[in-house]
């Protein structure tokens, strides 16, 4: 007898837990193939999902982009630039001017943006080449991050 409502105890605590809004899960982000240092961050209290990761990829690295504009684009998100964050071109900053430029080669960074207007999400992919001092090459190593959290 003691277990038993011990059992429904723990199954009514599981139902509430699932049933929060606060432990809502946005959106699974996808990690792409061959990707390593691999962290993933999940935050019920801010409501975002987050996934960083380092990938082998030459500049300037169109399948990971078609990758996560498919993966996006698949679940209902459209492409939004319309507050200036996603530049959607590889830039680099001049730091004669201290402006960014548009540029065709590494060091560079990328950042891509979509929202889904009926869940009021947005999801960000952030970019970067990062210099590969062992072989003295910029255009390999791809730093790469990737979050989804509320957008009003």
């Amino acid at each position: 007898m003691r277990f038993k409502k011990v059992l429904i105890l723990v199954v009514v605590s599981l139902i509430m837990s699932g049933c929060s809004k606060e432990k809502e899960v946005l959106v699974t982000v996808p990690i792409f193939p061959d990707s390593y240092s691999v962290e993933h961050f999940n935050s019920a209290k801010n409501k975002r999902e987050e996934v960083s990761f380092k990938v082998d990829i030459e500049f300037p690295s169109s399948k990971l982009i078609d990758f996560y504009e498919n993966h996006f684009e698949s679940i209902g998100y459209q492409k939004y630039n319309d507050d200036g964050l996603a530049n959607q071109t590889w830039e680099n900053i001049d730091h004669k001017t201290g402006e960014w430029v548009v540029v065709n080669e590494p060091p560079a960074r990328l950042i891509y943006s979509w929202v889904n207007n009926a869940e009021n999400k947005r999801a960000v992919l952030g970019l970067k080449y990062k210099y590969d001092g062992e072989n003295n090459n910029w255009n390999k190593v791809l730093l790469v991050n990737c979050f989804v959290q509320n957008f009003q």
